[in-house]
């Protein structure tokens, strides 16, 4: 589940983010916007690794999406400051994580269930 994990420590980025990027007291909207986004990302990630929810890191495309627009909405032109930059790479970061299967190290469901019909028993292990 290396993809829930590198969702969550994106997660923990976006939290500490606005003291990195000494966000000014008057810009309220991008501190809550970096808390928000982050709980969002990490409770959607956490949910993963219940087997009732674990398509709930599909959800994380949404706050990418999300973010990416936040960014390059409030750039107005130009460059942008680094906190919307970041924005928009975490943004892009989390679109190309969130996509990848929480089991992406074991093969495809139908191979496993062709695999134990047929009883070859080398499903998840290195040849």
């Amino acid at each position: 589940m290396w993809p829930r994990t590198v969702e969550v420590m994106l997660a923990c980025w976006l939290a500490i983010s606005p003291f990195i990027f000494n966000h000014d007291d008057s810009k309220w909207s991008w501190w809550w916007n970096d808390w928000i986004t982050a709980l969002l990302i990490a409770v959607f990630a956490l949910l993963s690794f219940v087997r009732q929810t674990r398509r709930a890191h599909l959800l994380e495309l949404l706050v990418a999406a999300w973010l990416i627009g936040f960014g390059w909405a409030t750039s107005s032109g130009g460059l942008g400051a680094p906190a919307q930059q970041n924005w928009i790479c975490v943004g892009l970061l989390i679109l190309m994580v969130a996509v990848i299967p929480s089991d992406c190290v074991k093969p495809p469901e139908k191979w496993r269930e062709w695999n134990e019909r047929h009883g070859t028993g080398r499903v998840g292990r290195p040849v």
